[in-house]
């Protein structure tokens, strides 16, 4: 059996992780799409050495920001993760915030195999000359089944659903349908951390403050520097990609930290849509900000019907 705990950014589920590991012997298995990179810290909010309060942390910097990383390479490793931490008789438990990564697990990965690079190309092209709201028309138009659940403002999701629709003949909504055996085979709770919009929100601005003063754009231009193209994966993240717009002299310093603090909270709220899908978990109010009686209400939950 596992756990998972998961919840939108800033909401305190990293924090309330460790404090269940604490008591229960577990050891965490992140699931962030971004924290996975090497020599991207701050902007990621990667748990610091301190925090971790000697709880063992799994696929965190893991790979360079140069290679890629998918839904299906963290599912691998993942399931690899929980075969080998409850083989030494501790609790696996899966944290993050990227619904995809944990779908993968508890629900299983549409497979469909590889693209034609012909197609990426096509299509790569068409986002990048017409934007993704004009791919989201064309995924509405092949499928709209799956236009109705996905991102329409994540040009990686959108490019990614047109490529196999375009190189399997199948819609994504198909595909998925026979998803479900390949989820992970064993037991799981959910563990969904809340907090109240307003409270969320002025966590990320004091969070991306945070950021700003422990050296974010420092770690962006070095990144840059090194060679990492500012049109590649992992600098579309949040933050990075603002804040490469700022080093280039596309955007003045205090809109680029506004822009980061408005994307963060549109992703947030994104999160939360996300989660409220998972309609067997365990909703946890964070609000108040005690993590320790938060990781208590987890332990008594988990406890009870483990």
């Amino acid at each position: 059996m596992f756990m998972v705990i998961c919840g939108p950014t800033a909401s305190g589920k990293s924090a309330i992780a460790v404090e269940t590991a604490a008591v229960l012997n577990g050891e965490i298995i992140s699931s962030d799409s971004m924290q996975v990179y090497r020599d991207m810290d701050i902007g990621t909010n990667k748990i610091s050495i301190e925090a971790q309060k000697g709880i063992p942390h799994h696929l965190i910097g893991i790979i360079d920001p140069e290679s890629a990383y998918s839904a299906a390479m963290f599912k691998k490793d993942a399931e690899s993760l929980l075969d080998e931490i409850k083989k030494r008789n501790s609790l696996p438990i899966i944290c993050g915030g990227t619904g995809l990564y944990i779908d993968g697990i508890i629900k299983g990965l549409a497979v469909s195999g590889e693209v034609d690079e012909y197609i990426k190309e096509r299509i790569r092209r068409l986002e990048k000359e017409k934007g993704a709201e004009y791919l989201y028309e064309m995924l509405k138009a092949k499928d709209p089944q799956e236009a109705d659940v996905i991102d329409r403002k994540n040009p990686r999701r959108l490019t990614r659903a047109l490529e196999i629709i375009e190189s399997t003949g199948k819609k994504v909504s198909d595909i998925k349908k026979s998803t479900a055996q390949t989820a992970y085979k064993d037991e799981y709770m959910i563990f969904v951390i809340d907090a109240q919009k307003d409270v969320l929100y002025s966590r990320i601005d004091r969070r991306v403050d945070a950021m700003v003063n422990d050296g974010l754009f420092e770690e962006v231009e070095a990144l840059l520097k090194k060679g990492i193209k500012a049109d590649s994966v992992p600098m579309q993240a949040i933050g990075y990609k603002e804040a490469a717009m700022y080093i280039s002299g596309a955007e003045k310093k205090e809109d680029v930290i506004m822009m980061i603090k408005q994307a963060t909270r549109n992703y947030a709220k994104r999160q939360l849509t996300w989660f409220k899908r998972y309609k067997n978990a365990h909703r946890i109010d964070a609000t108040n900000g005690d993590e320790k009686k938060a990781a208590q209400d987890v332990i008594k939950a988990w406890k009870s019907q483990s």
